[in-house]
């Protein structure tokens, strides 16, 4: 973390003697990008303590006897949506500042049977982040209506994370679900194409990668069946859970305290990993 803040107060350095070096009578030109597309995300820890916990009660169940069918998802994929607004500093550089939004879900079942009893066990995880952007632009001609872009910088992104895992027997049930939020600073890059429909209007067609991943998340978790329920705020955490004749399993759980106890290992802050890319088109404007 202190090294991406270091590189983001480094990157404002560089930007800043850049817009205060300009000519008093620089003409700017204003550019606004309007995109939305398609979207795939890493997930990271998040990822893998979903599947541990889901993973466990399945392992308990073949213990038990039952059979099963059906595997966890990962929340890999989702869409994105934004918007850039750009300040030509020449006809062929920008600076860009913006905000977007960006999340992938996934929805798993595992069917556990045995004679005369069938159990499901669902999981409903998602993350979602709203990054708040700064960058450089970069416009190159490549015809006569027709432009090359290269753009990146540095962002705060604001990012969330839930997920829900259900066990389900006929009528009884049995339920955790948490809700947490974390913030910190991630990278971004992209490159695609212009193509204009005129002087001031143009489609945009770019692809564009991400670093960003975060810990800190904090927020509330709640148990729940038929009759019951209690709830627990803390911080998000990741953690091992090794458990005699099943295996050792990944989660990641919110907690007020760190989680301890025998066969537990691997303790620390959970890192969601929204890193990755996306594949958008979207309308350019100047004015």
């Amino acid at each position: 973390m202190k090294i991406r803040r270091v590189s983001f107060i480094l990157f404002l350095a560089v930007l800043v003697p850049l817009l205060l070096s300009l000519p008093a009578r620089a003409q700017f030109r204003i550019g606004f990008k309007l995109y939305g597309g398609y979207n795939y995300l890493v997930g990271g820890e998040g990822n893998d303590g979903v599947q541990g916990f889901q993973d466990f009660w399945v392992r308990s169940g073949e213990l038990g006897g039952y059979s099963a069918s059906g595997d966890y998802k990962p929340f890999h994929y989702g869409f994105t949506g934004g918007g850039d607004l750009i300040f030509y500093l020449t006809p062929n550089i920008g600076v860009s500042i913006g905000a977007g939004y960006l999340q992938a879900s996934s929805s798993s079942v595992v069917n556990m049977t045995r004679p005369g009893v069938s159990l499901a066990i669902s999981s409903d995880p998602k993350a979602g982040a709203v990054p708040l952007r700064v960058g450089l632009h970069l416009s190159l001609p490549i015809g006569a209506s027709a432009n090359f872009v290269v753009n990146g910088g540095a962002g705060y992104y604001l990012g969330t994370f839930e997920s829900r895992l259900r066990l389900e027997e006929g009528t009884d049930w049995m339920q955790w679900e948490f809700e947490a939020r974390g913030q910190g600073i991630g990278f971004h890059g992209g490159a695609g194409f212009e193509l204009n429909f005129g002087p001031n209007v143009g489609l945009v067609l770019e692809a564009a990668g991400r670093y960003a991943r975060i810990g800190g998340f904090e927020g509330e978790a709640k148990y729940s069946m038929p009759g019951f329920s209690d709830s627990e705020s803390g911080k998000l955490y990741f953690y091992r859970m090794n458990v005699a004749l099943i295996g050792t399993f990944p989660m990641v759980f919110i907690s007020d305290t760190p989680p301890s106890g025998s066969g537990v290992s691997d303790v620390h802050e959970a890192k969601i990993d929204f890193s990755g890319f996306s594949a958008r088109a979207g309308l350019i404007i100047r004015f």
